[in-house]
């Protein structure tokens, strides 16, 4: 009689021994893992995760064919303890919860990768590459992401090619060919293959990047960013120590009237002077190249920080500076009270400081909310928004702005926009100081 096989009795699967499939997949996570960490400005264990998933990889490849039930359960108990850590991360930084959700993403791939004894394991892993690469995209805010993508699509090609050639000398290995019979082309027909689909790699990548061109240009795109729980900064408990007074690191003795009658200070090349409670118009200089701050948006449009509303001869300054509304909020976001216009509309932007800044919150006018690391906010009667602290290298923060449609920038030429405004006292607005020269206002 024939050998019956019960039905809860089944085909062990066969352990993987391609070495090319297995160092290819480890690329394919390793580049998934280098474009987040780069994104993350590469945290104390960036290194550690690296060095680990190739060890991991290294070691699963020699222990294929073992059970490894030890090793399974140390796997299962440091994956309590990675949620562990994911929800105490995501405890003190509830309104951005997508850097916790990477770094729980890089523990768990890392730990998987100590136990990949079959294909399937290794197929797992890709997919998991490309989990890691779509966090990658979604914090990146620099066009070095593309970098780490074109080389996960080359990488994601030969690891899919070795991991065809595998299933396939497996079908041929289970085919009814006897063993003898089989030697030769089994060892041979998986490298005559990949020489083969090696030749055909750089027309099916011309092929991938102009098909997903095309796609992309066709798939329609939403005007504005509909999201609501906007990235910030770790959230954090500071002292009022300003009470909204412009701060300025690279000036830090401020910069006033009085430094303007002493013929104004020396200029800092890598900070605006106009972000001071006075803008001295005495001093000169250029500001360098350096990128100091990224900006996410919907659209492009101007970035409103503070307004000026007194010449004095000499410069700027915002009149009635101890008048400052203060806005607190227990949770992100702080709401700004805001001026209704016509046909307005959600404007959403969100700011990656690189640099050192001032306490200045900036956004398109008129700003709605603020979703900031900090439960305080000062505004002043020109709607200019400030911190308590000066805003570090590293700082992110979102801005909603409510903006009229009606405030375009050919309506602003023709001055229609402001027929509804008439209303207004422009009077201190249009101040000058009595000690003006009469060859300025004849020129004027």
């Amino acid at each position: 009689m024939a050998e019956r096989r019960r039905w809860f009795q089944f085909r062990p699967l066969p352990v993987e021994n391609s070495i090319p499939l297995r160092a290819w997949t480890l690329a394919v996570v390793l580049i998934g893992v280098l474009a987040i960490l780069n994104e993350e400005e590469w945290p104390s264990f960036g290194w550690l995760v690296v060095g680990l998933t190739v060890l991991g990889y290294t070691q699963s490849h020699y222990r294929r064919g073992r059970p490894n039930w030890a090793l399974k359960l140390v796997i299962v108990g440091c994956m309590f303890w990675a949620m562990r850590a994911f929800f105490l991360d995501l405890m003190t930084s509830a309104n951005d919860p997508r850097i916790p959700l990477a770094t729980l993403l890089m523990w768990l791939q890392t730990l998987h990768a100590y136990d990949l004894p079959y294909r399937h394991n290794l197929n797992v892993s890709f997919f998991v590459g490309i989990v890691l690469m779509a966090v990658a995209a979604v914090l990146s805010t620099t066009a070095a992401f593309a970098g780490f993508l074109l080389a996960f699509v080359v990488a994601g090609m030969f690891m899919l090619q070795h991991s065809y050639l595998s299933w396939r000398a497996e079908m041929e290995a289970r085919s009814g060919m006897s063993s003898q019979a089989r030697v030769a082309p089994v060892t041979a027909l998986p490298q005559v293959r990949s020489m083969a689909m090696a030749r055909r790699l750089p027309v099916w990548l011309a092929l991938l990047l102009v098909g997903s061109g095309i796609v992309y240009v066709c798939v329609p795109h939403l005007s504005g960013l509909r999201i609501r729980t906007l990235p910030i900064s770790m959230v954090r408990a500071f002292p009022h120590m300003g009470g909204g007074t412009v701060v300025n690191p690279a000036y830090p003795g401020g910069v006033g009237p009085q430094t303007a009658a002493r013929g104004g200070k020396v200029f800092d090349p890598n900070s605006y002077t106009g972000f001071n409670s006075y803008m001295d118009l005495t001093v000169r200089g250029e500001l360098s190249h350096d990128v100091v701050m990224r900006v996410r948006s919907s659209r492009v449009t101007y970035y409103r920080a503070l307004a000026f509303d007194h010449y004095d001869g000499r410069g700027w300054q915002i009149s009635h500076e101890d008048k400052l509304d203060k806005v607190t909020s227990a949770q992100p976001p702080v709401q700004i009270s805001t001026g209704r216009f016509y046909g307005q509309e959600d404007l959403v932007q969100i700011f990656y400081l690189d640099h050192d800044m001032s306490n200045v919150i900036m956004g398109a006018y008129h700003i709605s909310q603020v979703y900031f690391p900090g439960d305080t906010l000062y505004v002043d009667h020109n709607d200019g928004v400030r911190a308590d602290f000066a805003l570090g290298a590293g700082t992110t923060y979102s801005v909603v702005s409510r903006v009229s449609r009606d405030m375009a920038e050919g309506r602003l030429k023709t001055l229609d926009a402001l027929k509804d405004h008439t209303h207004r006292d422009w009077k201190p607005y249009l101040q000058l100081p009595d000690t003006l020269p009469a060859g300025v206002r004849d020129v004027a």
